[in-house]
């Protein structure tokens, strides 16, 4: 073989070296994520890609069930869906050098209805020493939830998976609770971390007293009793009772004694808050003694009665 034939077949053979791998090279694309996604709406999530064995010359077009996503033509896309249900996204690339195209493999995304919480009793009173059930009502979002904390003036106090918490005793004062739920989405860090809140009012307990104490009366005279009320939740109810027994109507904060009898009563009065449960304070028993009426009769012939005694005092003065 001569030279000039030698150069003819080296020529056509370091071509195929060169040309051969791009032809026999497939197109190969990949997104990320590439597991199934879960997410709550209002989050999203950002599809990257990786496009191997081609030219770097590329055109991209991103899918959502089947259908072109509308200006989604880079390789990254950020899906921020507006609606619940299932979605299937894949990529489509073209390399325009080698006229070669390829779709990815595609990814199924859930979106799941926006997580809500809402504390219960949001707003509630209760006196001192009184027990108290907040409960934390999560739907929606991606369930299993991973964590609930709950928290007091913004101590934490309670962590863990536990949808209700039983207030702490606490002196009086005003208090703010906030509870705290992460679910399962798909997306990274703490989000969604929900934070609701409710505000809880300790008043001292209640107690109550009456004036007068102490009294001795006649019969058929009257006497009025007052209660004053210190602590306890706003407004009160009243119950006044006699030896034991509540008095019909006698349901004001002060109350007219009118005794058709004589004797020795035991009066006290019960006042009941409005705090969640109701909590009653009862008085101490105040005794009132009542005497029998002095007959009139006797009242006029008093007079003539202690005349004579009068007469004898004077006339002893006189002698000595």
């Amino acid at each position: 073989m001569n030279k000039k034939n030698a150069l003819v077949i080296i020529i056509p053979l370091a071509l195929a070296c060169i040309i051969m791998p791009l032809a026999f090279a497939q197109l190969g694309v990949t997104i990320n994520p590439s597991t199934p996604q879960k997410i709550d709406l209002g989050q999203s999530i950002l599809f990257t890609s990786t496009v191997t064995s081609g030219s770097g010359n590329y055109a991209y077009q991103w899918y959502n069930n089947s259908t072109a996503v509308p200006g989604a033509t880079n390789s990254s896309w950020n899906f921020a869906p507006k609606s619940t249900g299932s979605n299937t996204i894949s990529l489509w690339v073209k390399d325009i050098t080698l006229n070669e195209t390829r779709t990815s493999t595609s990814t199924g995304v859930t979106v799941n209805p926006t997580l809500s919480l809402k504390i219960t009793p949001s707003t509630t009173t209760i006196d001192s020493g009184q027990p108290l059930t907040l409960t934390a009502n999560v739907a929606n979002g991606t369930k299993p939830y991973k964590a609930i904390w709950w928290n007091l003036n913004n101590t934490q106090k309670q962590s863990g998976n536990i949808t209700s918490w039983a207030f702490p005793t606490e002196p009086a004062g005003h208090y703010n609770v906030t509870c705290q739920v992460q679910d399962s989405s798909s997306v990274s860090g703490l989000y969604p971390m929900l934070v609701n809140w409710a505000w809880v009012t300790v008043n001292p307990t209640p107690s109550v007293s009456v004036s007068p104490s102490s009294i001795a009366i006649d019969v058929g005279q009257s006497k009025t009793f007052t209660s004053t009320v210190t602590g306890g939740t706003q407004p009160f109810t009243y119950q006044w009772c006699s030896n034991g027994a509540a008095v019909s109507g006698a349901t004001s904060s002060s109350w007219t004694f009118t005794p058709s009898t004589s004797g020795s009563y035991s009066i006290y009065v019960n006042a009941t808050d409005s705090s969640t449960p109701p909590q009653t304070a009862t008085s101490a028993n105040y005794t009132v003694n009542v005497v029998p009426e002095t007959p009139l009769l006797l009242i006029a012939l008093l007079p003539a009665l202690t005349a004579p005694l009068a007469t004898f005092i004077r006339k002893k003065k006189n002698k000595t």
